[in-house]
């Protein structure tokens, strides 16, 4: 039938929130605090859209809005909401507080000593665990955050730990609380005669869900190999972005079973980033090693550096003020 007037304006105000959110760079840098940072996001761009449903009146229900707060009320899924919210809020906790670095820090100690298809499979089954419990949003909201802590401890590509993390989010089968539609689903079932159980979705889910994680981890690792490279030392673009704490030092070696002439340096904390690791577990100082050669220009600090040894001292040249050998004195 006919477009109402209220489906023209819930139209309108859904056509110009996608506007705005395509908009929403160019408004990030002009909606700013005195220090030059965004006073608006995203959120802010949905949640005005969605005061309009309640200012805007209706041509239908005289006297009302587009939309009332016990439509919104009784309709509006806020378990679900809280849920996502929660996990995005733990994950900002975890970044705040350092705690994300700590676990970085533990997990990036023992990648090493882990074969890559194995860590494929632990990463997966690990993740796929947790989701079950916690929900496919909030554990990629805060176990993404430490397995990239994890690979600039140990040096790693990121893509090698981030990868299976990713494709095991997915894996929200068992349980209610494993994803938002899944919570959705079992929450509307107490409207049948026979609610679903817990039961239900671990008899239904548990064989799927390890079958899945099984050819999950294969596929990533797979991947990881064929498409994404993750098996090559951590990349240099990586290391210069912005938000990586990291020094791209043109020290010759072997990493990762791959000959390379520069690689990736992590400064350590307790040193105040005047000492930074390699991957292969060699420390070396930064102000001995520059960052600016070419390849092929590693003189001999570099050389020392290499190995996590002191550069070795330069050859001390003759003094200039060396007196000239005394001529032979004829005999008479």
């Amino acid at each position: 039938g006919r477009v109402s007037s209220d489906e023209g304006l819930v139209g309108g105000i859904a056509g110009l929130l996608i506007v705005l959110l395509c908009f929403q760079p160019l408004i990030d840098r002009f909606v700013t605090n005195p220090l030059g940072e965004p006073l608006s996001g995203s959120a802010t761009t949905a949640c005005l859209c969605a005061c309009l449903l309640f200012l805007l009146p209706s041509s239908l229900r005289p006297g009302e809005a587009l939309l009332t707060w016990r439509v919104a009320q009784e309709r509006v899924p806020w378990g679900v909401l809280l849920l996502i919210g929660g996990g995005f809020s733990l994950a900002k906790g975890f970044e705040s507080s350092g705690l994300d670095v700590v676990l970085g820090s533990a997990v990036g100690g023992v990648v090493h000593k882990v074969t890559p298809l194995g860590l494929h499979f632990f990463i997966v089954f690990t993740v796929t665990l947790l989701i079950q419990l916690m929900n496919s949003i909030a554990t990629a909201a805060w176990v993404l955050p430490v397995l990239a802590a994890a690979s600039q401890h140990s040096v790693m590509n990121p893509l090698e730990l981030l990868l299976p993390a990713t494709v095991a989010c997915s894996l929200s089968f068992l349980l209610p609380t494993a994803s938002p539609s899944n919570a959705v689903i079992f929450g509307k079932s107490r409207d049948l005669s026979k609610p679903l159980r817990i039961r239900d979705f671990v008899r239904a889910g548990l064989p799927l869900t390890l079958a899945a994680a099984a050819f999950a981890a294969l596929m990533s690792f797979g991947l990881s190999r064929v498409v994404f490279d993750a098996g090559a030392p951590f990349p240099r673009a990586m290391c210069e972005a912005r938000q990586v704490n990291c020094v791209w030092v043109y020290v010759p070696g072997v990493v990762q079973g791959r000959h390379v002439d520069g690689q990736a340096c992590m400064p350590l904390d307790e040193s105040d980033g005047e000492v930074c690791k390699l991957w292969s577990g060699n420390v070396l100082n930064i102000a001995d090693v520059p960052s600016n050669l070419q390849p092929g220009d590693a003189g001999p600090a570099l050389a020392g550096a290499s190995y996590g040894g002191p550069a070795p001292e330069p050859e001390a040249e003759a003094a200039s003020s060396e007196e000239p050998a005394a001529e032979p004195v004829p005999t008479p």
